[in-house]
Formats: structure tokens, C-alpha cells, sequence
């Protein structure tokens, strides 16, 4: 699949004359009331219900996206397969990137700070969605809507540029994770499963008979807790931050993970259940030890100390206890 520059040019800038709105999370949805209704029921991209039914109100008979939203709509005019980025992914993914003062006056490439993206269209503008007031806008390229300066040019994966590779080129096998990538039943499967698993065989782990079938199954994990042994890092088989950098891939902060619907704290008898493997996972994949047992979804004396050593870490009251703050600050969310 493949997109030209012009064609990527010519589809945000007919996004921006029919005035697509943004909302979070969104990828070419026409947005309704019930479609509202529904995303605040699910807390979607861990936002409030009064964000979907009263600030994104405005939005209503429109089609939208939110900034990545917005690239990846355009992709999947030509790929109705393709998945879901962040901004940062396809930074992580560009074939060629450099400062935003040495960028090449090209229509069709994309401009990037952490967490946002857009694309020059030429005359130094660019199109942006823009945040949830103002939607899908054109914008000079020195004031984005955001008021945030742009930071680099990237010549994005899939799309065909008249440009020649230079001294900025990064390498194409680039790959991004957001997510933990564990053994579970059913299995996870990706892009960013395959991903890993292509890294490893690179480096002559075995990841199973079938290869890199973007599936997380039993061997991958094994694979996975084999290459964090020789790496020293904690041999769970699940890939966070530390094990993503250590393959050579850029880890950012997961979009919801899980979800916490209860105040997890040291009781007697001790709290249980799928919420709280997940927190202790969260925990062991940013190296915080709950104790021998690992992710047994008990939330015992080890993982309470873990928990006041994370929030301690990030500036949180240490009590112990997973609430809000420190629901999100581990990448979860919060619906209690």
C-alpha cells in the first residue's frame, strides 16, 4: 500500500474545506449524539463523558478524527486494513526525518511534535486537526492551532516522495509499541506483535515454528523472557518500555491499557482479580518488584510497597493505594 505526497496533500485539504471535526479518538466516524453517548459509557481514550456530550457537541452531523486520526484516514482511502498510529508512531516509522528549520518545502510531508502531527501542504501552511474547538484547519506552518511549535519533517512510511534519502534517514524496520504485550487468553495479535517478533528473530531467538505470525503466543513469551535474561532485565515475558528500547523499538506512553474501577489497596483478606494483575504488570514492566510471585493478581504487602515506590518515583502521595492518579500514571483507566 502506498500513498504519493500529492494524493496525501489533496486529502487533508479536502478534510479541511468540509470542516471534519475532532474528537479523541476519533477516525472518520460521523459523529452523533448516540455515537456520544456511547464513547462516554465506554470512557473512551480515557476522556470524561461531558468531553464526548457537551465539548465535542459541537461536532455533531460531522465526520472526525482526532490529529493522527486524520493521517491514518488518509492511509486507509488506499488500505482499508490500516491500523491505528499515534503521532509519535509515525514519527517512530518515518523513513526520513530531520529539523523542522531544514525542511524541504514538499507538499505531502509531515510535520511532528511529541503527540501531534500534521501535513504541509506547501506556501508554508499546514493542515491540522487542531484540538476539539476548532477541528480539521488549515494553519501557517510557524503557528499551529495548538500553539505548540512543530518540531520536524517526516517523510512518512508509504508514501512516495520525489525526494532522495539524506542524511537524515532513519532506518525503515523502525517499529513503536504502546501497549504491553503479554501472554493472554485469547492471545494478542498485531502489528506490533509481529514487530517484536521479527526483532527477535533477527537476533536468532525463536519465536516458533510459524514465525512472525504476529501473534503472541507461548513461544514469543519464552522468546521474550530468554532475551531479558541476557539483557538483565526482568525476565516476565512481557514487552514494556525497558524490553521495546532494548530491541531497538520506541516505546510510548500506552494508550488505555486496562481499567480500575476500584480504590486496590492492602486488606485483609487481601484484594483480587483481573485489575490487579494488570497494575502489577504495569509495575513489572517499569521494573518495580511485587514480589516472587509475579503478577498473581493478589494485591498483597509486596505490591503495595511497589505501588508507594512508583508513586513515590512520580511525585504521587505514597499510600499504597491504586486510585485515579495512580491508575493513569501506570497507563490505565480510571472508571471508578
Amino acid at each position: 500500500m502506498s500513498i504519493t505526497t500529492e494524493e496525501l496533500a489533496a486529502f487533508v485539504k479536502e478534510a479541511a474545506a468540509e470542516k471534519w471535526g475532532y474528537v479523541y479518538g476519533g477516525q472518520g466516524q460521523i459523529y452523533t449524539p448516540e455515537l456520544a453517548k456511547k464513547w462516554a459509557g465506554q470512557g473512551r481514550a480515557g476522556k470524561s463523558a461531558d468531553y464526548f456530550l457537551n465539548d465535542c457537541r459541537r461536532w455533531f452531523g460531522k465526520v472526525v478524527v482526532d490529529c493522527s486520526g486524520l493521517l491514518v484516514e488518509a492511509f486507509r482511502s488506499r488500505d482499508k486494513g490500516y491500523y491505528d498510529r499515534t503521532a509519535n508512531t509515525f514519527r517512530a516509522q518515518a523513513v526520513e526525518r530531520g529539523s523542522i528549520h531544514d525542511m524541504p518545502g514538499m507538499p505531502g510531508l509531515g510535520v511532528w511534535r511529541s503527540g501531534h502531527i500534521g501535513i504541509y501542504i506547501g506556501a508554508d501552511k499546514v493542515i491540522e486537526a487542531g484540538g476539539t474547538r476548532v477541528g480539521v484547519v488549515k494553519t501557517p506552518l510557524s503557528s499551529p492551532a495548538t500553539g505548540k511549535a512543530w518540531k520536524e519533517w517526516l517523510h512518512l512510511r508509504g508514501v512516495i516522495c520525489d525526494c532522495p534519502p539524506g542524511e537524515h534517514e532513519v532506518p525503515e524496520d523502525a517499529f513503536n509499541v504502546n501497549r504491553l504485550l503479554k501472554l493472554t487468553s485469547p492471545m494478542m495479535s498485531g502489528d506490533d506483535v509481529h514487530d517484536v517478533q521479527e526483532e527477535l528473530m533477527a537476533r536468532k531467538y525463536s519465536v516458533g515454528g510459524v514465525g512472525a505470525d504476529g501473534v503472541y503466543g507461548p513461544d514469543t513469551a519464552q522468546a521474550v523472557q530468554q532475551f531479558q535474561r541476557d539483557k538483565g532485565l526482568q525476565a516476565d515475558g512481557i514487552v514494556g518500555p525497558k524490553t521495546t528500547t532494548a530491541l531497538g523499538g520506541l516505546w510510548e506512553d500506552a494508550k488505555t491499557s486496562f481499567v480500575v474501577a476500584r480504590l486496590l489497596k492492602l486488606t485483609s483478606p487481601m484484594m483480587s482479580g483481573e485489575d490487579v494483575q494488570s497494575v502489577q504488570e504495569a509495575l513489572m514492566a517499569q521494573d518495580y518488584d511485587v514480589g516472587v510471585n509475579g503478577a498473581d493478581g493478589v494485591y498483597g504487602p509486596d505490591t503495595a510497597k511497589a505501588v508507594q515506590r512508583f508513586q513515590r518515583d512520580k511525585k504521587l502521595q505514597a499510600d499504597g493505594i491504586v486510585g485515579p492518579e495512580t491508575a493513569q500514571a501506570l497507563g490505565g483507566q480510571w472508571i471508578g
